[in-house]
């Protein structure tokens, strides 16, 4: 029976379907034809086309990139209020285990300064590892000392300020017979006539020369000789971000025009002097 099937099946006979290949020469016509298709829906790039978009890009760029400037510009700057206020309570934390705001410098036995406060209040800004670094047995460029200087704390310096000296400090003390830093003496809140936030405790600087473990700032002298000058270039300048940015032993900021009336700064530096005169003008 298998057998009978299978003879049946191979006397059957096979149809195979038949393809009919089309001619070479509608082949090639089709392939134009779709090849011209296609092109007309390819984007014409002409040379009025391309100034156009040249045009756009570059309108679109120049509202774009003042605009992220303008944002870093902001960052920079809040992050210049950041560090004094940081270094603010640095001094504080100093106020509250000594009793009193650290002294501007520590002097050898002729008087010399040798010490800045920047080091001594390093504790209180996080930064003991570095404390316990520093050799006072040296002055502050010492052949250890020296070394540190490339661990400068980022609070000491404003990113928004452009300095050439990658080791100097945007941050100074002001010093005076009248004001919170008096050498090397510490004042004590008991000492103050006038009210806390009344009193500058730190002044913001540009172009510094001053290194961060220098114990050296500026005076009030140097203050009211730069008020006085129409362009201020000497190095350090007390200009920064177009005014004169300080802040007070509790964190106020205060933004004085760089033309301030020399008796409203100092009166602000002043501890003994009384209210300030139009000093919430310039808050």
């Amino acid at each position: 029976m298998v057998g009978a099937h299978a003879q049946g099946i191979l006397s059957s006979t096979i149809v195979l379907p038949q393809h009919t290949l089309p001619p070479v020469e509608d082949s090639l016509h089709n392939e134009r034809l779709e090849r011209n298709s296609t092109s007309m829906w390819l984007p014409r790039y002409t040379l009025r086309g391309l100034l156009l978009f040249v045009t756009v890009i570059s309108v679109l760029l120049a509202i774009v990139v003042p605009v992220y400037r303008t944002g870093g510009d902001q960052a920079n700057k809040a992050q210049c209020t950041s560090n004094l206020k940081i270094v603010v309570g640095a001094l504080e934390g100093y106020e509250l285990c000594y009793g009193r705001l650290p002294p501007a410098f520590l002097a050898d036995e002729s008087g010399k300064p040798i010490h800045s406060w920047r080091v001594l209040v390093l504790p209180f800004l996080g930064r003991k590892d570095l404390y316990d670094k520093y050799d006072f047995n040296e002055p502050w460029d010492g052949p250890n000392n020296r070394l540190l200087s490339k661990d400068i704390p980022s609070e000491y310096r404003c990113p928004k300020i452009r300095n050439a000296n990658k080791f100097a400090t945007s941050y100074v003390a002001v010093i005076g017979p009248r004001t919170l830093w008096r050498g090397a003496r510490g004042v004590s809140r008991k000492e103050l006539a006038d009210q806390w936030h009344e009193t500058i405790l730190l002044m913001e600087i540009a172009e510094s020369d001053i290194h961060w473990m220098e114990p050296r700032d500026i005076s009030t002298d140097f203050v009211i000789r730069q008020l006085g000058e129409k362009v201020v270039d000497r190095k350090p300048s007390i200009v920064s971000h177009g005014g004169i940015r300080c802040i007070s032993l509790t964190s106020n900021l205060y933004r004085l025009p760089q033309d301030c009336p020399p008796d409203v700064i100092m009166s602000l530096l002043r501890t003994d002097d009384g209210t300030a005169k139009g000093v919430w003008n310039y808050r």
